[in-house]
């Protein structure tokens, strides 16, 4: 058992993924490849002259870096750029590697659900795979299920995902669609279970898989059943190790892993 068949870090280039459109970018590990669990469906493609609009092409990007951000390492976020939502512990937005150029770039799609398939928030791994947390959702009346997925970053086939429950179908981030990716690569979040969890990716006999290293109810947070149910918005964690969280009813509060208790404290507004 192990997490990863190739330790080194591949070459990685800006990969974020929003409404199942998904531009590759990222190079593998070589020869040591997860068997896909169900291959990549790609969006389907309309010609300029289908869509009724003139063809056009572009040319190669002129490269012109600016100086990388410097930011202080944070203790136990992972600090290759991938930690958070928006790219790092400060929310930067900023990326201290390149993006494609062109002039040739290949761009492969994976059409997730029916009638919804985001993965607000993906994070690539030091093995090149790439791991979202991603709402589905095929029938408006069976809401959207949360799912954490691991796809191929060489063709966006799923090679390990796993079912963390049901949410209302709400326009909103909150509910499973951030997480925060510590410097082990485990992955902390919070479902519209409203509980708060945290994975990491195991590999056995050549397959990986997610396992859960903690399930922690939220005192007096109910599953979020219906749309008005309050759900957890984010999940951080901060410089001494505790694991935060925010709801949409407004309340705060972290898990001490060491202490194994959650404080809670009630703000009184909605976000």
């Amino acid at each position: 058992m192990n997490r990863f068949p190739c330790p080194h870090r591949g070459t990685r280039t800006l990969g974020r993924f929003v409404l199942m459109l998904i531009a590759l970018f990222a190079l593998g590990c070589g020869s040591d490849r997860f068997e896909s669990i169900r291959d990549a469906s790609p969006l389907p493609r309309s010609t300029p002259e289908e869509l009724g609009i003139a063809p056009s092409a572009g040319e190669a990007v002129v490269a012109n870096p600016i100086p990388a951000l410097e930011l202080e390492p944070h203790p136990y976020l992972n600090n290759g750029g991938d930690s958070r939502i928006h790219n790092d512990h400060y929310n930067s937005a900023a990326y201290n590697r390149s993006g494609p150029v062109g002039p040739s770039l290949d761009i492969a799609t994976h059409q997730l659900g029916g009638l919804t398939g985001v993965c607000a928030m993906m994070t690539i791994l030091e093995n090149g795979y790439i791991v979202g947390s991603c709402f589905i959702s095929e029938d408006l009346q069976q809401g959207v299920t949360v799912m954490l997925t691991m796809f191929d970053n060489e063709n966006l086939n799923i090679v390990a995902e796993r079912n963390l429950g049901f949410r209302p179908f709400v326009q909103s981030s909150a509910g499973g669609a951030y997480f925060s990716l510590d410097k082990d690569e485990n992955m902390f979040l919070g479902p519209a279970t409203n509980r708060l969890e945290q994975y990491h990716i195991e590999v056995n006999d050549g397959v990986p898989e997610f396992v859960r290293d903690f399930s922690k109810e939220i005192p007096g947070l109910e599953p979020a059943l219906e749309v008005t149910d309050p759900m957890l918005q984010d999940t951080v964690i901060d410089w001494e190790g505790r694991h935060w969280f925010m709801t949409t009813d407004g309340r705060v509060g972290y898990y001490d892993r060491e202490a194994d208790e959650i404080k809670v404290r009630d703000l009184g507004e909605d976000l």
